[in-house]
């Protein structure tokens, strides 16, 4: 009895499989829980919308490379685009409706344009920490590298419209 002691303790231990198996590979929230989100054009995709996004998301990951000129931040995130598409599967994503903002500035949530799906990936390793919380509301994040990406996928043209990686701290 004695040598089957460790056998039944390691056999209790969450192995890693099932610590991943608690962390969805995607979900639909709300997008008035991003942040401090009280815009009027705020709504929750349909699981046919979210799908639909992240079709156009992984064909836009494995295209081709585009020219981006100089700009640090637009080379930074082609740079990364195909490496996360090779790695998709390995990100938790988030999708919530939001309305194309004036500005063009990806984040903000308070847009009257036609509707969009903003869409957050995750790293699954980070994501274990906010398991819970990736059910009920979006992330805030700043920074996070390579870890986390935003996208923002048009319904009417049924493209990803806008894509960047987080950058480090």
């Amino acid at each position: 009895m004695r040598d089957l002691f460790p056998v039944l303790l390691l056999a209790t231990l969450p192995t890693p499989a099932a610590h991943d198996a608690a962390v969805a590979p995607r979900y639909v929230v709300d997008a008035s829980t991003f942040g401090q989100a009280t815009g009027q054009g705020l709504w929750r995709p349909t699981e046919q919308q979210a799908h639909s996004a992240e079709a156009a998301l992984r064909r836009f990951l494995a295209g081709p490379r585009r020219n981006v000129g100089d700009a640090p931040a637009e080379r930074w995130n082609e740079n990364w685009r195909n490496r996360i598409g090779q790695r998709l599967n390995q990100y938790v994503l988030q999708f919530a409706g939001v309305r194309q903002p004036s500005s063009n500035r990806s984040y903000e949530t308070e847009g009257e344009g036609p509707k969009q799906i903003y869409i957050q990936g995750i790293c699954r390793e980070s994501a274990r920490d906010f398991a819970a919380d990736l059910s009920n509301r979006l992330l805030s994040v700043s920074d996070g590298g390579q870890c986390i990406f935003e996208a923002r996928y048009d319904l009417l043209t049924k493209t990803i419209v806008f894509f960047s990686v987080h950058g480090v701290g």
